[in-house]
């Protein structure tokens, strides 16, 4: 999940819903590839 807003009311919220992966705004773009990557990699192991 990527936002604009950082309070950790809406993290909490958001682990409750199953969000795995927060990233708050301004975030890196290396980050995000890194982050896609990886999810992209456990995605494919777990099929």
């Amino acid at each position: 999940m990527m936002t604009a807003y950082g309070d950790g009311e809406i993290v909490n919220q958001s682990r409750v819903l199953g969000v795995e992966h927060y990233l708050n705004k301004p975030f890196d773009l290396n980050d995000v590839r890194h982050l896609a990557k990886l999810l992209v990699s456990n995605n494919k192991e777990s099929a």
